[in-house]
């Protein structure tokens, strides 16, 4: 484990970067302030702050994207109140870093997921496999920034999801029964009700975290 203080680089900060990224997105996004958490995140993450994930650890309590509807996690705020590291533990071998409110989250892999390690996993709301996305996280991150972010989501976001998510807190996800990853499940005729995003990890992704 690296000291904190070789962590942080003053002189060449992504924060400064990703600063640029969201002035300029397409998508609506809120920048939240790092919070006293945000030491303590940076040595678990293990990053360099020249790094993206290093200046989302340190830098921010998160961002919010698209009113709420993908959470990028960071030293946590009270606009998102949990951590880069909260869901994370050692041995999974990738960084749980976002999710949405659908139930769905996003990894860095760390060498358990395959070969390309540093690239982007999406765990889907309607599916119970980690799928590659075949991109890093600085791409990941300006694509959810763009208007590319409504063809991502094509067919994982309801016709009222825009309202319904106005009262959804960002430690909440909707949970659907039937469950979207059976046959039975459908994003549209699937009852929705708001969720701990706790309850939904570990009732997705914990039975496949080794």
């Amino acid at each position: 484990m690296k000291p904190f203080e070789e962590l942080v680089n003053n002189e060449n900060s992504a924060f400064e970067i990703l600063k640029e990224w969201l002035a300029g997105a397409d998508t609506q996004n809120q920048l939240l302030p790092a919070s006293e958490e945000n030491r303590r995140t940076l040595y678990k993450v293990q990053a360099s702050t020249s790094s993206l994930l290093g200046a989302l650890a340190y830098e921010t309590g998160g961002i919010l994207i698209d009113h709420g509807w993908l959470r990028i996690l960071g030293s946590g705020s009270k606009g998102i109140p949990r951590t880069l590291v909260d869901l994370n533990h050692n041995d999974y071998g990738y960084l749980i870093f976002a999710d949405d409110a659908a139930g769905g989250f996003y990894a860095v892999n760390q060498g358990s997921l395959g070969k390309d390690i540093g690239n982007v996993y999406f765990l889907a709301p309607d599916y119970n496999e980690w799928d590659p996305l075949e991109i890093d996280l600085e791409v990941f991150v300006q694509l959810v920034l763009s208007e590319d972010i409504d063809e991502f989501y094509e067919g994982l976001r309801w016709s009222t999801w825009k309202t319904d998510i106005q009262n959804l807190k960002a430690n909440e996800c909707f949970g659907f029964y039937p469950f979207l990853w059976t046959e039975q499940g459908d994003i549209e005729e699937s009852q929705r009700k708001p969720m701990q995003v706790k309850e939904a990890f570990n009732l997705k992704i914990a039975p496949f975290a080794g």
